[in-house]
């Protein structure tokens, strides 16, 4: 019986050492070819559409923006491809944001070959997969998803402005409103999560991914 054709992989990786490394072991070890290797996301969108691979390993921080650009505008048009986050810093902010865009898993550039490889194989299988840090950051979007639904869009603009370190004048501005109507928006907000503290309610929304790191 002839074995199937392997499956195409792109990276999207602007370390060309980093993606090399990827490539020679992955398509080693699993039923992979490297279709194309990427360092820029303006780079892969044409090549992606092009190739329609099974898989796409992509990094967060690229030199001209974020790796889940790419999702947010290939996901819906390629149903069949698997997006897997490949980062150095899966914050709940990133993985909430890689997810709400497409993505099937996350794998912290910290983790093992070996978890590398279990999330590609999962992924090419059907499933999802996120490795135990990232998953880590999922589970604290998943317990917040009840206490973030109170919020409405504008006291999650607030809460992101807030946890960014902007000030209440700036944030008026930012949002359109007056400035005591934010601190109105402020004062709910904390009620609705049961946050005593500015400190503490900006912490809150970095940790459960309603606002990035800073």
């Amino acid at each position: 019986m002839q074995a199937a054709d392997p499956a195409s992989l792109v990276l999207v990786e602007d370390h060309a050492g980093v993606a090399e490394a990827l490539g020679f072991a992955l398509c080693a070890q699993l039923p992979l070819q490297l279709a194309s290797h990427c360092d820029r996301v303006h780079k892969a969108v044409p090549i992606c559409r092009e190739i329609k691979p099974a898989l796409v390993i992509f990094d967060w921080r690229m030199p001209e923006g974020e790796g889940v650009e790419l999702l947010r505008v290939l996901a819906k048009s390629l149903p069949e491809t698997k997006w897997l986050l490949y980062t150095a810093h899966p914050s709940a902010w990133v993985v909430r944001t890689a997810i709400e865009a497409g993505a099937h898993g996350c794998v912290s550039k910290g983790a093992s070959h070996a978890e590398l490889l279990k999330a590609c194989r999962e992924l090419l299988a059907g499933g999802n997969y996120f490795c135990p840090e990232s998953a880590k950051s999922l589970h604290l979007i998943m317990a917040n998803r009840s206490k973030a639904a109170e919020l409405n869009t504008t006291e999650q603009k607030i809460l992101r402005c807030v946890a960014e370190g902007m000030e209440p004048k700036d944030i008026a501005l930012s949002v359109g409103v007056a400035v005591g109507t934010v601190r109105n928006y402020m004062v709910q907000i904390r009620q609705k999560l049961g946050i005593a503290s500015m400190v503490d309610l900006a912490k809150y929304a970095v940790e459960h991914g309603l606002a990035p790191p800073q």
